[in-house]
């Protein structure tokens, strides 16, 4: 066990990378096919709600953007880094795996799917996580701007914290206008879209990271209440999706802060180095795994050798982690030569 020295903020950028470990865990978990005994109805529906894992995705990709960008570099820098970072891997999977889908196949239009554009067109999610983070890294100089420097419009003034509150608030109500006068757009982007205002926290919560700003020990407490509340609601109560997209926001922060506190407290070094790899590789790792899965459905159907679909879920996991083991070093060189020609 370690010593305590006290929660703060900056622990999360110390145990970013197990965290999205076990985020990149929960997502793989979310995305099996298998049919679950009832002995193991706790992890279908820990599977279930596993789509939250994007969301501490984001939300630890909010707070790093605050990173790269307090010493305000070049934006041409500033974008290099992040768009090279997150095209690069895309292109090494995605490309193989549109040519088979929309060439071979012919289910689609090859370049709608591999420029993303099929997304807010026909609602194709297979890689809408890339689209989404994309835009998210093109805006988040305004939105840095809008919540560490905006101090006055007009005649209003902010207090501090003022813009951190209503952009998400703006996001979520827009939402729903959105949904109101164009559901067939909303429709198509709403998985990309209502994860904007998690996206925005981080950013705030960026700022509480970087200076290591102290953490409450009721920050603990509170997130194992949000966390066992949500359990039990989505047990009870069918909310409609846009509430579901919400309450999942809460809930990537609880999850985050939890998985701090755990980390803080507790080491275990096999553990460490398995969270690491999957928290390392874990865009290579989403990517491959949604792709291969896709392909395993279309070919097998049904699984008659198989009566769970475990053996057959985990053999196209284990390829997938082959797969991202190859291209992560790979695509790490592409980007290096691309930054510095």
């Amino acid at each position: 066990m370690k010593k305590d020295h006290g929660l703060h903020w900056g622990l999360v950028s110390t145990y970013r990378q197990e965290i999205m470990g076990i985020a990149c865990l929960w997502v793989i978990l979310h995305h099996n096919f298998c049919k679950w005994p009832n002995a193991l109805e706790l992890v279908r529906e820990l599977g279930i709600c596993g789509n939250a894992g994007v969301d501490v995705f984001l939300f630890l990709s909010g707070i790093s953007l605050y990173f790269a960008y307090i010493r305000k570099p070049k934006l041409s820098r500033f974008y290099a880094r992040r768009i090279f970072r997150l095209l690069v891997p895309f292109a090494l999977l995605a490309a193989p795996y549109w040519i088979w889908r929309d060439c071979l196949l012919q289910k689609g239009n090859f370049w709608q799917d591999f420029s993303m554009l099929s997304f807010p067109m026909k609602g194709t999610i297979t890689t809408w996580y890339v689209g989404a983070i994309f835009v998210f890294y093109l805006v988040y100089p305004l939105v840095y701007r809008l919540i560490f420097e905006v101090k006055q419009l007009g005649p209003i003034k902010f207090r501090k914290n003022t813009m951190a509150i209503l952009l998400p608030a703006a996001v979520a109500f827009g939402c729903l206008v959105l949904r109101k006068i164009c559901p067939g757009l909303y429709d198509n982007i709403e998985i990309g879209l209502t994860r904007t205002v998690i996206f925005l926290i981080g950013c705030r919560v960026g700022e509480w990271v970087y200076r290591k700003k102290q953490m409450p020990s009721e920050w603990l407490w509170l997130s194992g209440i949000y966390l066992a509340f949500m359990l039990v609601l989505r047990e009870t109560v069918d909310l409609p999706a846009y509430w579901i997209r919400m309450s999942y926001a809460p809930l990537a922060v609880s999850v985050t802060v939890l998985l701090t506190g755990f980390f803080h407290r507790f080491s275990w070094k096999p553990l460490q180095r398995v969270l690491l790899f999957f928290g390392d590789r874990s865009l290579e790792i989403y990517l491959s795994h949604v792709m291969l899965k896709n392909a395993y459905l279309y070919y097998f159907p049904v699984t008659q050798w198989d009566r769970w679909g475990f053996l057959s879920y985990g053999l196209v996991v284990a390829i997938a982690l082959i797969i991202s083991t190859i291209v992560h070093p790979i695509g790490k060189w592409i980007c290096n030569c691309l930054q510095k020609s």
